[in-house]
């Protein structure tokens, strides 16, 4: 996102959280992608 000129503003713990449900096979790439998108300023 740095590369673009944009920057991401997470949640506290929220990365943690992604990254925890991506491991356990709760959330898809598609659903990652999202949360992301939610995160950019």
């Amino acid at each position: 996102m740095d590369a673009t000129g944009e920057g991401s503003d997470a949640a506290y713990g929220a990365l943690i959280d992604l990254a925890r449900d991506i491991d356990k096979g709760r959330t898809d790439a598609y659903d990652a992608a999202d949360r992301i998108r939610i995160w950019r300023i």
